[in-house]
């Protein structure tokens, strides 16, 4: 019933240990592997988690076994990674977070995105709602012209999640009044939240791009985080228009 449950939840955890109390400890890798993939076409994040560096609970450096599960969790498309007892009773806590973000920051360096965004495209149901074409053609967008980052203005994070399904292979600025939505972004792949300033219009509009608007906060935003390079980089803006159209632009952040 997996993609029942899929279907009906906000997200998934891929919990080895209780998965291996259900199915014959052999099939553990085939589920997490199936129930990622299918996380990745229906745009529902997925957790992984359990044992992922659990010789850390008492020892400095995790085993090589375990640095390499956290990598192919990485490379199956796993929105996040999750430590448990390393950080609830480890000895070393603040190494174990260290190791695992180092882990994964090198396997995503091997990640070939655009194959990603063709297989995730392919298997995705057609025909397409108007949304999902949009954040479909913006993922390919950022691939296509190397822009430095993507900013999504979005009041229910709808936007933004579509857009990451696509796993485009740079960060994702959600720019949002709504605070639940900023909170959510820290479980979806490669999103950053922008929290707006009160009094900022979610559509999209010349006066966006000015000073105050919801575009220059994102792209404020973005520098502080260090994504826009010093000689300024293309930026793709996913955002409704005051028709309550979806649609993609382009702009050069300096």
């Amino acid at each position: 019933h997996i993609d029942a449950i899929i279907a009906a939840s906000d997200g998934i955890m891929v919990a080895r240990g209780d998965l291996g109390m259900e199915i014959p400890s052999e099939k553990v890798a085939l589920a997490q592997k199936m129930i990622i993939t299918k996380c990745n076409i229906a745009g529902t994040f997925v957790i992984t988690a359990t044992q992922m560096l659990e010789s850390m609970c008492g020892n400095p450096l995790p085993t090589r076994a375990e640095m390499t599960d956290v990598a192919n969790a990485v490379f199956d498309g796993t929105d996040c990674v999750m430590l448990s007892g390393e950080t609830a009773n480890g000895a070393f806590p603040e190494g174990a977070v260290q190791t695992m973000a180092n882990i994964t920051r090198n396997a995503e360096l091997v990640n070939n995105y655009y194959a990603t965004y063709s297989f995730i495209r392919d298997f995705t149901p057609k025909p397409f709602s108007s949304e999902e074409s949009i954040a479909s053609s913006s993922a390919k967008a950022c691939i296509d012209c190397k822009a430095c980052m993507c900013l999504v203005i979005t009041t229910d994070g709808e936007g933004a999640r579509l857009v990451t399904k696509y796993r485009p292979p740079i960060p994702v600025v959600v720019v949002t009044p709504t605070l639940a939505v900023a909170k959510h972004c820290n479980g979806h792949f490669g999103q950053y939240p922008c929290l707006m300033d009160d009094g900022a219009s979610v559509i999209i509009s010349a006066l966006s791009f000015k000073s105050g608007g919801a575009v220059e906060q994102g792209v404020k935003k973005g520098k502080e985080l260090g994504f826009v390079p010093k000689g300024g980089g293309d930026i793709v803006v996913v955002a409704d228009d005051d028709h309550g159209r979806i649609g993609m632009s382009f702009f050069r952040a300096e």
